[in-house]
Parts: structure tokens; sequence; C-alpha cells
């Protein structure tokens, strides 16, 4: 049965996407790689975990920061905070707060320890609307379509502040778009 025309770009588009994630297996699509920035999709392999979509640091080696969205119960979109350190060694379930300059001004995010080398902003103890704005706030600083701002991370203890330089306006509206299309095969999954 042939397909119809409409259909033919969404089907090359799943067969494509099929392909590279390898069906069930955990894999990471890119959609943006540059720096400071990349985007990517994450699909893990364990049904435990969610799906998202990555923007993350590419300037380190050893470190990064990562600003997550997936999709919650009943179709909420949620944002999360990831930052990584290989050198660090954090006790289990340790707590701590960042905070970053936005297009709010300041904001600070509750973290917790989820392994020796990560801290992860998890579950809010906000409604998701606000924490979604609290982090959202950080994503629209960096993606700020008249003037793109440098991030900088601070941290309550004694790890030196981390600044990522700002995009160029061209390089903010390709990550935007990039971003926007990362959250639509997102909701497609």
């Amino acid at each position: 049965m042939p397909l119809f025309d409409h259909l033919k770009p969404f089907a090359i588009s799943l067969s494509a996407f099929l392909a590279v994630t390898g069906g069930a297996a955990a894999s990471e699509t890119s959609y943006y790689s540059g720096k400071p920035w990349e985007v990517v999709l994450n699909v893990p392999d364990a049904q435990t975990e969610r799906p998202y979509c990555a923007f993350r640091t590419s300037l380190w080696e050893t470190r990064s920061i990562s600003i997550e969205k997936m999709i919650g119960a009943g179709d909420e979109v949620s944002i999360a905070l990831r930052i990584r350190k290989d050198a660090w060694q954090l006790p289990d379930n340790q707590t701590t707060t960042v905070a970053a300059d936005t297009v709010l001004g300041m904001v600070e995010v509750p973290m917790k320890s989820i392994g020796k080398q990560e801290i992860y902003s998890g579950v809010p103890t906000v409604p998701v609307l606000l924490y979604n704005a609290v982090i959202g706030a950080m994503l629209d600083s960096v993606l700020a379509a008249r003037q793109p701002q440098l991030l900088p991370i601070k941290f309550n203890d004694n790890e030196p502040l981390w600044t990522v330089p700002a995009l160029d306006r061209f390089q903010a509206f390709e990550m935007n778009d990039a971003f926007k299309r990362c959250a639509l095969d997102l909701r497609g999954l």
C-alpha cells in the first residue's frame, strides 16, 4: 500500500530516528553540537527512566551543566538541572543550593547528590510550574533573542564559580530551534 505524500517525511524521519536510537536501546541523538552548548535527546534503555532533551555544556571535558526537559505524568512538562564534575566525591543524598543570574534576577535551585560526581534538582518541593519557571529562566537568559547572556553558576560550598560564555545571536537562534525540535520529538516518544 503506497504512503500518502504528506506521510512520507514522517515515515522517513521515524525510520531514521529508530535507526539512530536502535529501537529501545539507550542512545543520544544530537540536534546541535557546538561550543559552549549542545542539544541532545537522551533515550535511556531502562523503563524506569524518562527520556529527556538536554541543553548541556560542551565547554569542559571533566564537568558539565545540563538543563533537561522531560514529559511527566499527565503530559506535564518538567525541567531539571543536572551538574556533574569528575573530581567530586560527594556523599550520598547530600543537599545543596546553586544560584544563577538570569533574566528574572538571581535564582536558586535546590540540588541533591545522585552519585559521587553528580547533583540533580530532582522532584521540586514547590509547585512544578514555579520550579519550571526558575530553571526555565536560566535557559531563557542563555537563549535571549536580543542579547544572549552568559550563565554563571554559584555554589554554596568551596566550589568556585562556573561561568559559561554567552552565545552570539545566531547561535542562540540555532540552539533555540534545535531545543524546540528535540522537545517535539520527545513528545512523539
